[in-house]
């Protein structure tokens, strides 16, 4: 019994407890804060509190909004009215500083102010040291397809491009010399007078007018120099552009190759037969007339055969032939002479300057020479192939022989391989003969296998007039030691396969074939020497747009494969299927060969 009064002795003081502690909160209400943490800073000091009112009890305002600062223009509606109203912007009050201020001739005052000149922390000379950068030029089609191509440095354009380090040089100011510059102060201020380097003992320049953001810019380049300063500048003594020569010599100096593109013109004819599937090219290679292009020197070696096998008459005309080419060479080109029977007579043990004294000496050994003795074209020829000429100069031996050697090596097989083995084309050889006891075959293969060329005039008497013209030929060398690539192109269809050595006035043609529906585009890569440098001259074209031949282009081609297989079989022997090959051709294009 007494532990049922204790439950409901505990139980009473709980509810007791309950009511009082909800009637104290219900009393501290009005004194506790809602929100305040998330009020922003500035309203945490006047924290706002809420008090129940009867409606009667409230204050009654006029619908009519009152003057600024008056109070409440409407009647409040909530406690959100009163929050935006809190934190709605203030608009501060004017003061001077919001109020525009009319100064009088403010534009004259603000010009007649003179801005102290900045002395550079960089000494003078070091920045006049770094002002010119080097110049480079890149090929507009720098990356040529199936031919790869190195990146060139050429001569100074109008696009100049400058590393980030370098400071600029304006060029090309009206009335100041080509040599001459503006030079621009990198330390100062733009728009500052001193953005225009004052020159040694001249007056200090004009300032530099503020551009005009209103109005549109001028197409000059010096648009933003004023009229006065543009009056100024070519009369003062600028300063001179000395770094142009140093920088060109070290392009020249570093880059590999100097570039003929715009020396030589290339002319790409096609011909496609109706009932074939393959087309045929003709190329030819013409130096521009009138273009600067550098003459090399040559040496070379005149070879006469004054075996008793070439009658007087014709040694004679021979002789005086020789003397008038020898006499067109010019001082830097070398020269020498060997007069052949069964053993070599030579003129100088060595090449000689062609000096005025060299070649009156060379008259002398000529004149009165006598036809005499045996024929040894080989023994006549191998003294001078065992020397080796200068390094990008074109070697040349001029044989005037009829080709019918009776001592030494007799096949002549044997002498065109012998002679071409060593030679290795150090040496393009030439022949020239005239008369009708001429072995034209052995004279025609020992020059195309030895990149050269052979004429033979019929009558004797011509031969002191065309001697000197076919040597003329070779007068001016330009490029030497050729080397062809031809990209997509298949070279095994290309004739012929040693590009000769270039001279001014002559042209270098090629044939070859091609497939009209996979080779559309043509590229040729050549490269040289000449002297020192070497050359190079790149062509591209599209073959369906070249210009259209005949079928002159195709027998042509047919005309320089045989003769490459007739200089094959000389070299390896005449086997069944090179002849094969020589006669199937020359039926089909109609060609007269000596196997026929």
């Amino acid at each position: 019994m007494e532990g049922r009064l204790n439950r409901n002795a505990v139980l009473a003081v709980s509810i007791l407890a309950s009511l009082l502690l909800h009637a104290g909160l219900l009393v501290a209400s009005p004194r506790v804060h809602f929100g305040a943490s998330e009020l922003p800073s500035y309203l945490k000091s006047e924290l706002l509190s809420v008090r129940l009112v009867d409606e009667a009890e409230l204050p009654h305002f006029d619908d009519a909004p009152g003057p600024p600062g008056s109070g409440l223009a409407t009647r409040p509606g909530s406690v959100t009215d009163l929050l935006q109203e809190a934190l709605a912007p203030i608009t501060p009050p004017d003061t001077a500083l919001s109020q525009t201020i009319d100064v009088p001739n403010l534009d004259q005052r603000a010009a007649q102010d003179k801005l102290a000149m900045l002395e550079p922390a960089i000494p003078a000379e070091i920045i006049q040291q770094e002002l010119d950068a080097k110049i480079i030029e890149i090929s507009e089609d720098t990356a040529r397809k199936d031919i790869q191509i190195e990146r060139r440095l050429v001569a100074p354009s109008t696009t100049r491009i400058l590393p980030e380090d370098a400071n600029p040089v304006i060029r090309g100011l009206a009335g100041m010399a080509s040599e001459e510059a503006l030079m621009i102060d990198p330390l100062a201020p733009v728009g500052s007078g001193t953005a225009v380097a004052k020159a040694e003992g001249t007056p200090d320049s004009p300032l530099m007018d503020e551009p005009d953001p209103l109005k549109p810019p001028r197409e000059s380049p010096m648009a933003d120099v004023s009229e006065d300063v543009l009056r100024v500048l070519p009369e003062l003594p600028m300063e001179k552009v000395v770094a142009r020569a140093p920088v060109m010599d070290e392009i020249n100096k570093n880059k590999r190759f100097d570039f003929m593109d715009d020396t030589v013109t290339m002319q790409l004819e096609t011909f496609v037969p109706a009932n074939e599937r393959e087309g045929y090219f003709r190329l030819q290679i013409v130096p521009k007339e009138g273009e600067k292009m550098q003459t090399l020197p040559k040496d070379v070696t005149f070879a006469i055969d004054a075996s008793s096998s070439i009658i007087q008459r014709k040694l004679d005309q021979s002789a005086r032939g020789v003397q008038r080419s020898i006499q067109g060479l010019r001082e830097d080109d070398r020269f020498n002479i060997v007069v052949f029977r069964d053993t070599p007579t030579l003129f100088q043990q060595d090449l000689v300057s062609a000096t005025q004294q060299n070649k009156t000496a060379a008259a002398a050994f000529l004149k009165g020479i006598q036809s005499r003795g045996e024929t040894d074209v080989y023994e006549g020829i191998r003294p001078v192939i065992q020397q080796t000429p200068r390094t990008g100069v074109p070697g040349i031996i001029f044989v005037i022989s009829d080709g019918r050697p009776t001592e030494g090596i007799l096949d002549g097989r044997t002498l065109i391989n012998t002679l071409t083995d060593e030679n290795q084309s150090k040496y393009s050889i030439y022949a020239f003969s005239g008369g009708r006891t001429v072995n034209q075959h052995l004279l025609d293969l020992l020059a195309y296998r030895n990149k050269g060329e052979s004429n033979v005039v019929p009558q004797v008497e011509e031969m002191n007039q065309q001697l000197p013209q076919f040597f003329s030929r070779l007068n001016d060398p330009i490029l030497v030691d050729c080397n062809a690539d031809y990209g997509r192109i298949n070279d095994g269809t290309v004739f012929p396969k040693q590009i000769p050595d270039f001279y001014r006035g002559q042209v270098v043609t090629v044939y070859g074939r091609f497939d009209p529906k996979r080779d559309r585009e043509f590229a040729m890569r050549l490269t040289g020497l000449a002297g020192e440098r070497k050359k190079e001259v790149v062509f591209k074209a599209d073959l369906s747009k070249a210009t259209k031949g005949d079928d002159a282009i195709a027998k042509n081609w047919a005309f320089r494969k045989i003769y490459y297989l007739i200089g094959e079989a000389t070299a390896t022997g005449e086997t069944p299927e090179l002849l094969g090959q020589i006669r199937a051709l020359a039926q089909q294009y109609g060609i007269r060969t000596s196997y026929d």
